[in-house]
This record gives structure tokens, C-alpha cells and sequence, in this order.
């Protein structure tokens, strides 16, 4: 059995490293995207809610940006106005998937306490 075994990893590996294969390209500065950060992007959000950590994002079809953040990471503090009583005027966490769009306006969000639902939204990758 040991020698079967060996012999099929021996095949395997003489097969695969025979494919020929096209080295990748170098990067340069001509292929490589350029990125510039706007810090005033998105606007402020509705409703007085703010981001806990960021867990995913995602860029559609449309340009509309999906995150998915977990408001669980919010301290009191930050989420002062969600404690019973207020302790703060500002602020909620904001439900845990948000779609926006290139302007930074809400289109829609979902999910947190009490109204967790499962959507799939289509583009969206599997991984959320």
C-alpha cells in the first residue's frame, strides 16, 4: 500500500510540474490601481448610528458599498444614547450590514437585536 501511495504522489507531482506555466507579470505603477482616501467619505450616518469594527466590504455592481461591521465592539460610551437611561446624546450602533451608495447616502440596513434576518443579496459574496 505504501508503495501504491508513494507512486501516485510521485505521478501527481511529475504531472503538475510538467504544465507549463506563464510566469506572472512584474507589477508597475501602470498596473497597480492608485488609491486616495477621502476623509470626508461617507457623510454622516442617519439616525445618529455609528460603525463598530469593520468585518467585511464589499463593492457591487452598481458601486454601492456593502459593510458589515459588529456593533458588539462599541463600548457604553461611544453608544450613549442606546443605554436605558441615555447617558449620552449621540449615538446607536448602526444595524450590522449597511449598503451605500457612491455618495455615502444608506440605501438600506439590516440585522442586529431582535431583527436578524438572513438576506442574499446577489453579487454579494458567499463569505457573508
Amino acid at each position: 500500500m505504501k508503495l501504491f501511495s508513494a507512486a501516485a504522489l510521485l505521478f501527481i507531482t511529475v504531472a503538475c510540474d510538467s504544465q507549463t506555466s506563464q510566469p506572472a507579470p512584474e507589477p508597475t505603477s501602470g498596473t497597480l490601481p492608485e488609491w486616495e482616501v477621502d476623509p470626508t467619505w461617507p457623510p454622516t450616518l442617519p439616525n445618529d448610528w455609528i460603525l463598530g469594527d469593520i468585518r467585511g466590504l464589499f463593492v457591487d455592481e452598481s458601486d454601492h458599498l456593502w459593510v458589515v461591521h459588529m456593533p458588539s465592539s462599541l463600548t457604553r460610551q461611544e453608544i450613549g444614547a442606546a443605554e436605558d437611561p441615555p447617558i449620552a446624546d449621540c449615538c446607536f450602533p448602526a444595524p450590522p450590514v449597511l449598503e451605500l451608495d457612491p455618495e455615502g447616502n444608506v440605501l438600506q440596513a439590516w440585522g442586529g437585536m431582535g431583527g436578524a434576518t438572513r438576506r442574499r443579496v446577489a453579487g454579494f459574496p458567499s463569505w457573508c
